[in-house]
């Protein structure tokens, strides 16, 4: 847990003892990857990835009267790896879907923002 103990002792704005807007209690991120050999109908190698992350609900104001919600996201991931080209040329094709379920959640939140306007939309599904 990250108290505002780490601030100045004269700084008021955050009172000693309270929980730091912005950063999350808990936050877990991972990845799966599997490769195959190399094949010579492709001439490289699969892989096929997946990765998520997963963030505990935290404050977006000071004294915590606005707060994001929890989330968790996965992003999958497929190449061909080491792709000969020839003349000494090798290339990664890839394509990734991030936020494979479509989860709705903040991508990132402006602490104290004027307006009520602190929490960011992260990306919906997209491909790259």
């Amino acid at each position: 847990m990250v108290l505002a103990s780490f601030l100045h002792n004269d700084d008021p704005a955050v009172p000693a003892g309270t929980r730091l807007p912005g950063i999350p209690p808990a936050l877990a991120t991972w990845t799966l990857t599997w490769s195959s050999h190399r094949t010579p109908l492709l001439n490289s190698r699969l892989v096929v990835g997946l990765s998520g992350e997963a963030v505990a609900a935290y404050d977006a104001t000071i004294g915590g009267s606005d707060r994001t919600d929890g989330h968790a996201v996965l992003h999958l991931r497929i190449a061909l790896s080491d792709v000969r080209l020839g003349g000494g040329v090798r290339a990664t094709p890839f394509a990734t879907v991030r936020n494979v379920t479509d989860a709705r959640y903040a991508g990132s939140v402006v602490v104290n923002a004027f307006g009520g306007r602190f929490l960011e939309p992260a990306p919906e599904r997209h491909v790259l």
